[in-house]
């Protein structure tokens, strides 16, 4: 295997970083205050409109309120309450076919893109359940402006709506950037939404609601603080794309750390921890099937996210 000089790819990331500080979401951890009540959204987040051209909800007074959500609340008589799939906090946004229609989802505008680019969107979901929505599976729409750019496999859970904890799973959604800022919007989308109308006793309700998590935009540093960041310059993937081994090394001195792979439909395929003092890692790719994947660095509880092609 050659290994590129790293000098060279010093070089490549610090450029790299200066165009990347911008791109990707403000608090994409949706971490927030306790969730007290409805109706509160994380920092930085705002609610689709129900008059916005890609929500469908009917009822401008309710049916377009996302929740902050917690494991005590904002109300957990009702089973809106739950455990996040990363830090304290996540989202919650429901989405109905009855008569007046509910569809409640977040978005916020992002800058930094690179027109003609491609990147690609990494959040997480569960079917969070509430009383009243039932449904066992569902998915996240996912909008670049006023254009759809794709919609997560569905995701399933049979906990009842007022128990925890749910299962989350990783989703990715592909685009390319047209604009320098795009706002990304995320709405809950029913896969079986002729359940909502259905007299079959297993539809459970037909309405719906599901839990979104850890959002982030790749290729780009990922953050789980309220704050911005920076894209860290101390840790070098090569080569990219991949045949057969890939290289990981830091280039700063660190006490713990550990590498993850994940595929295109969020499945973790490899894990393990990073030596304290060893610098350089490589990893056997050479029986992985051909693809994007995502690597996942944290260093002392940084955490950076990477796009990997493996040839």
């Amino acid at each position: 295997m050659r290994i590129p000089k790293p000098s060279i790819l010093a070089v490549l990331t610090v450029t790299l970083a200066l165009d990347l500080r911008g791109q990707d979401f403000i608090n994409g951890d949706l971490e927030g205050p306790p969730a007290t009540q409805l109706t509160m959204l994380p920092p930085n987040w705002q609610a689709v409109p129900d008059n916005d051209p890609v929500c469908v909800a009917t009822n401008n007074s309710l049916g377009d309120t996302p929740d902050l959500t917690d494991m005590n609340g904002p109300s957990v008589f009702t089973g809106l309450y739950g455990n996040p799939y990363s830090g304290s906090s996540f989202v919650t946004g429901g989405r109905s076919a009855d008569m007046v229609i509910f569809q409640e989802g977040i978005m916020q505008q992002v800058s930094g893109f690179v027109p003609g680019n491609t990147y690609t969107i990494v959040l997480h979901q569960a079917v969070a359940r509430t009383y009243g929505t039932f449904d066992t599976t569902g998915c996240w729409a996912v909008y670049i402006g006023n254009g759809l750019a794709g919609i997560t496999a569905p995701t399933t859970s049979h906990v009842p709506y007022n128990e925890a904890p749910f299962e989350w799973e990783q989703r990715m959604i592909t685009f390319v950037a047209s604009s320098t800022s795009h706002t990304i919007k995320f709405l809950p989308y029913d896969d079986d939404p002729e359940l909502a109308t259905s007299t079959v006793p297993t539809n459970e309700g037909g309405a719906l609601t599901m839990g979104i998590d850890l959002v982030s935009i790749l290729p780009g540093f990922h953050t789980t603080s309220i704050a911005d960041a920076k894209m860290p310059t101390d840790r070098i993937l090569a080569p990219n794309p991949v045949n057969d081994d890939l290289m990981i090394e830091v280039l700063s001195a660190y006490s713990s750390g550990t590498v993850r792979i994940h595929s295109a439909t969020g499945v973790l395929i490899h894990e393990q921890g990073l030596m304290r003092g060893h610098q350089r890692t490589t990893i056997a790719l050479a029986a992985v099937q051909p693809g994007i994947y995502i690597v996942s660095i944290v260093l002392d509880g940084i955490e950076s996210r990477h796009h990997v092609v493996k040839e």
